[in-house]
């Protein structure tokens, strides 16, 4: 519905893994006849883009848009201004700038380019917004338009603050911007009065919906190890399915389901926390007992102790809106183990070590590994 009808700008907001391109990407295929015009995709050129690098990003999305349309761009003289040479033309600037090789070069070239667009960018944000608007005259609509990737940016980190300028530009239009959850609470970056949509956890009947599908004719023999799984995922689709490719690999190594489930459980933990800041001990243990936070906390400083780190780095998922500014959430079940204590990692590659060696015939014992298995079961809390 707001695709067709509204002509604001839209956050659409989910922690990591929550399934944002997913709904984005369905929301476009079920209106098969609206589709972005130009996407804008703020993630895919490396780390440490500076303000010059996303408004480049932004510069070339709605310039490629207007020569594809033929629309007349005469009117600027961006391509002479940004090079120093009157003889350059938005096509030739334009196939400069947007390929990618790995060059010093070309490296060299957009960096300074960048770095001519930020010290004059009161001026290239008009010429931005001028392009734009000429495209919709030309075309007699508005455009619609897509920014991705927004969601990789932690709040309060020096590329969560380059891109601001072009998200200003942005929301000045019929734009979907893809953010995380907690950007949606930000009440201090300039897309704070902006529509939002919050896409929070799956019901353990959708995940299991998902599960199912990626396993397919093999759900029978996989058996109740699904509804385990789905425990363990606290409703994120992207944990889900990595709880169950690391099963299916460590099964495969013909070691039992209940140790299998521990280990494959482990090896998520190190997939998605091994470089991870750890929140405090009290923010876990007031989330637990009430299962719910306060938006206040995601407003504070994002220090490594803040409810803001802790749901950006899924330590926490938001559920749902509760009442007034509080939201429904619960501990990441597969990260208790960090405050609880339950994991000790060298047991657990013990217990694989062994495993192999009997696959591989090369362990004569087996005393050992039937006690740490024994351990193991005894740990395991569904």
């Amino acid at each position: 519905i707001w695709i067709m009808t509204n002509s604001r700008p839209v956050l659409i907001g989910g922690q990591i893994g929550s399934g944002k391109s997913t709904f984005i990407n369905k929301t476009f295929k079920d209106c098969s006849s609206t589709q972005p015009d130009i996407s804008f995709h703020f993630d895919t050129e490396g780390e440490n883009l500076s303000e010059g690098d996303f408004l480049r990003i932004l510069l070339v999305g709605v310039a490629n848009f207007a020569m594809e349309k033929k629309i007349d761009l005469s009117f600027s003289n961006l391509p002479q201004e940004l090079t120093n040479n009157q003889d350059e033309k938005w096509v030739t600037l334009m196939d400069k700038i947007s390929v990618l090789e790995l060059s010093l070069n070309s490296y060299e070239f957009r960096k300074t380019l960048a770095q001519k667009i930020v010290e004059n960018l009161e001026y290239i944000t008009a010429s931005i917004n001028k392009i734009i608007e000429t495209i919709e005259v030309n075309i007699d609509r508005q455009l619609l338009l897509f920014a991705s990737g927004i969601d990789k940016y932690e709040p309060l980190t020096a590329s969560y603050f380059s891109i601001q300028s072009s998200l200003s530009i942005l929301s000045k239009h019929k734009t979907i911007f893809e953010v995380n959850a907690v950007h949606l609470f930000d009440n201090k970056w300039v897309l704070k009065n902006v529509q939002k949509i919050f896409l929070g956890s799956f019901s353990k009947e959708s995940i299991l919906e998902v599960l199912r599908k990626r396993t397919g004719v093999y759900t029978k023999s996989i058996g109740d190890i699904l509804n385990n799984i789905t425990d363990l995922s606290g409703g994120n689709p992207r944990q889900a399915l990595r709880l169950l490719t690391n099963y299916v690999f460590i099964k495969n190594q013909r070691i039992d389901v209940d140790i299998s489930l521990h280990l494959s459980m482990k090896k998520t933990i190190q997939d998605f926390f091994s470089f991870a800041n750890e929140p405090s001990k009290e923010l876990i243990n007031y989330v637990s007992r009430e299962n719910s936070i306060s938006a206040t906390l995601l407003t504070l400083p994002a220090d490594m102790d803040t409810a803001q780190r802790a749901i950006y780095g899924n330590w926490i998922f938001l559920i749902n809106e509760k009442e007034g500014n509080i939201w429904n959430a619960i501990v990441n079940p597969i990260v208790t183990f960090f405050f609880k204590g339950e994991i000790d990692p060298e047991q657990y590659e013990q217990l694989l070590l062994g495993k192999y060696a009997e696959n591989k015939q090369i362990s004569p014992s087996r005393s050992e590994e039937r006690r740490v298995g024994k351990e193991c079961r005894s740990r395991w809390t569904p």
